[in-house]
């Protein structure tokens, strides 16, 4: 009798099993395709597009750590770091020892000027997988945005001897080196990180601000300012408004006044409020026929 229940049992229960397992199948298929779509949005820099189809993969699979990492990311290139925090929690709710998630979350809190909560985390991503290039690069931009430049440079140092041919991190090295007072080596690093990466506008753009205004006249070139200085303002689409005061204290370097204020002047249109108050006092330098120099450090 007891073995014929159990059989009874089971004749009820598996199909329904059965049933339900086809239906999940189904969901993660479907999740599946939306993920894809995401991504082809995402690689069109259509971001709006990409969060809608990685949503509807996590609706139709709530525990898909990928889809909420993916979308975290997409929030990230909307500036919307607050939701991209909320997305890589969820992924390290998931998948609690993901060094990615921790370093994507680390950034996004940098970029919210969170730089403590930040570097923690970065830290912890360090920990995981203590091989990462970029996870030491992006702990060395947020160190050296608290002011703190002996662990931002071995943070530095270490991400460019895991992969020397890491041209952000050595932008980033150049550029600290630069605040140091270290031109020389500025400019080395600012030289191989252009060799390394040519189409990557900030190198260009931190060379010809030392060769414009550098408190050392050793290291000023004025001619050559305006040529990178040119270079940075095409490759960033004239969209950013350092590579403008950056042409701008070239075109002064020359003793080009004019064309410096009309540059200066250009800038002012895609400034902040910060940025325009800069430019004005440098447009004012430039009109009494004063090139501008950087403070020494």
């Amino acid at each position: 009798m007891l073995r014929f229940i159990l059989a009874f049992c089971w004749a009820v229960v598996l199909p329904s099993l059965l049933i339900e397992q086809g239906a999940q199948q189904e969901k993660d298929r479907q999740a599946e395709e939306h993920f894809k779509r995401g991504n082809a949005h995402g690689e069109r820099n259509d971001f709006d597009g990409a969060i809608a189809e990685f949503s509807k993969a996590i609706q139709l699979r709530p525990k898909y750590a990928l889809a909420y990492y993916q979308r975290g990311h997409a929030h990230v290139l909307k500036g919307q770091n607050g939701q991209a925090i909320a997305d890589f929690t969820e992924v390290l709710r998931i998948e609690p020892n993901k060094a990615g998630a921790y370093l994507a979350r680390g950034r996004a809190y940098c970029e919210k000027k969170e730089y403590g909560a930040g570097i923690k985390d970065i830290t912890e991503a360090v920990r995981l997988n203590p091989n990462d290039t970029w996870a030491y690069e992006a702990r060395g931009w947020a160190h050296r945005n608290v002011g703190e430049y002996a662990k931002a440079m071995a943070d530095y140092d270490r991400a460019i001897q895991l992969d020397p041919e890491n041209a952000s991190a050595l932008y980033n090295r150049g550029g600290l080196y630069g605040l140091k007072g270290e031109f020389a080596k500025a400019v080395a690093d600012l030289k191989e990180a252009i060799r390394l990466a040519p189409r990557l506008a900030g190198p260009y753009k931190d060379l010809a601000w030392i060769w414009a205004a550098c408190p050392d006249g050793k290291h000023r070139d004025g001619k050559r300012a305006i040529e990178y200085a040119l270079k940075a303002c095409e490759l960033s689409a004239w969209k950013d408004v350092k590579c403008y005061g950056t042409l701008a204290a070239a075109y002064a370097e020359q003793g080009q006044f004019e064309e410096a204020i009309k540059v200066a002047t250009r800038g002012l249109t895609i400034a902040s409020e910060e940025e325009k108050s800069l430019l004005r006092s440098n447009i004012g330098l430039y009109r009494s026929g004063r090139p501008l120099r950087m403070p020494r450090p």
